[in-house]
């Protein structure tokens, strides 16, 4: 093995090998890339620069808190000049509004940014979102947020519980979603989302994503005879006692997704696997019910639904770049979707 000499400032730290030495950059040298980035900004008027001073403070220390060791960010990063250029971006955009719901969404995608180290579609993705960002108000962020997590995520619930604490997180983004059309249309006109001609209502997202915990069962009547000589495996394994009533069957699998995957492994065709999914998602509970039942524990749980199916949310897709600032908004409500990369890849 031949002899390794390495040298790192006070504050860094070093991860050693036998073949290669790799330097971390010191909460110093991070500083120092700040520092820089700040004399090539806009220049203010006087009246101004002490405001701007003082937000780009601000902004740097938020930022620095995601790398410090055990956080979430990639020291290494600040090394790249293209990680620079959009640190750069978002300190400007942070020093012209100080809007600490921005700075918090920046932030977090800042971060998610610093552990790409590739020329990948989520790096340029996440480069374009932290640019389009500075251009959104509150409602916008709240939009994208719910739309993310409502629309495009699948969850399975342990427990009816887990459910509830999930509506009652969603209902945080429901005062700032705006009830005005020029909002979406203006998340389209930036290439953050499409208003799509069709449209999905809350109970048919919930039906399709959240079945499990909305069903209110069914008789074992329902199957027919030919799908239980077929396909009694399937059933076997999959079919449980419904949670709201004991008394009716429900499947295991708490969503359509995982119905499908389940029903493919066990070679259904396509008439018993379409037929078993509709006896499934017709025994969820009606709009009505399911304000009832919810409603017990989140009384405002009627906001949240005419939030989704009297705006355009209901017609709203978002594109990866949506999908990145949605991401982000939802962490800062204390949500934890997935790994963003499982959306953009």
């Amino acid at each position: 093995m031949t002899d390794q000499k390495a040298r790192a400032s006070s504050d860094s730290h070093i991860i050693q090998s036998a073949r290669d030495t790799n330097i971390g950059l010191s909460a110093t040298d991070m500083m120092m890339v700040f520092d820089a980035l700040k004399k090539v900004m806009d220049t203010y008027a006087e009246n101004a620069r002490e405001m701007v001073e003082q937000r780009l403070d601000a902004f740097r220390h938020q930022v620095l808190a995601q790398f410090v060791p055990g956080a979430r960010g990639r020291p290494e990063a600040f090394r790249d000049p293209d990680f620079q250029y959009v640190l750069g971006r978002a300190q400007q955009a942070f020093a012209r509004s100080g809007d600490s719901e921005l700075g918090d969404i920046l932030t977090d995608m800042v971060t998610e940014r610093s552990m790409q180290n590739d020329r990948s579609r989520l790096t340029l993705t996440l480069n374009d979102a932290i640019e389009k960002s500075a251009l959104l108000t509150r409602n916008e962020f709240a939009e994208l947020g719910l739309a993310h997590v409502f629309r495009h995520t699948v969850r399975e619930f342990r427990n009816y519980q887990q459910f509830i604490n999930l509506l009652g997180a969603l209902l945080q983004f429901v005062p700032d979603v705006s009830v005005k059309s020029s909002s979406y249309d203006y998340l389209e006109s930036l290439g953050i989302a499409n208003v799509s001609p069709f449209e999905q209502d809350f109970m048919q997202i919930i039906r399709s994503s959240c079945i499990g915990v909305v069903s209110k069962g069914f008789e074992k009547s329902r199957i027919n005879s030919e799908w239980w000589a077929s396909y009694r495996p399937f059933l076997d394994e999959n079919l449980v006692s419904c949670l709201h009533d004991s008394t009716k069957l429900q499947f295991k699998v708490g969503n359509r997704t995982a119905f499908q995957e389940q029903a493919a492994r066990h070679l259904l065709d396509e008439e018993a696997s379409f037929g078993l999914w509709a006896i499934y998602e017709s025994s969820a509970f009606t709009p009505d019910e399911f304000r009832e039942v919810v409603g017990m524990q989140l009384p405002n749980i009627g906001d949240l639904i005419d939030a989704w199916d009297k705006t355009q949310l209901r017609r709203l897709k978002l594109t990866t770049v949506g999908q990145a600032i949605g991401h982000a908004a939802a962490r800062r409500m204390g949500l934890q979707p997935a790994d963003l990369g499982l959306w953009i890849t």
